[in-house]
């Protein structure tokens, strides 16, 4: 006899993005891209079993304009390997 698989329900809610400034060690300006969605339930239990892990990558532009932004080919290329990863 097979055991009995458990199943949890969860309900997320919308995601909610923003977009946040920071430095690093070196003093170079970061941005980043935060979905804060799930901020205010970081202690359900449940959540943790079904997300227990995240990812995060981090892109160091070369080519940035003036504001730090990367130019549109940098960003080019930050969009296309996005895309594939998220398609695998």
């Amino acid at each position: 006899m097979e055991p009995q698989k458990e199943q949890a329900k969860i309900i997320l809610p919308e995601e909610s993005f923003y977009l946040a400034e920071s430095k690093d060690k070196d003093g170079q300006m970061v941005l980043m891209v935060i979905n804060s969605s799930l901020r205010h339930r970081r202690d359900d239990a449940i959540l943790k079993q079904v997300f227990g892990y995240y990812c995060s990558i981090v892109f160091d532009y070369e080519d940035v304009d003036d504001n730090l932004w990367p130019t549109s080919e940098e960003f080019s290329v930050m969009r296309d390997y996005v895309e594939r990863v998220i398609k695998q």
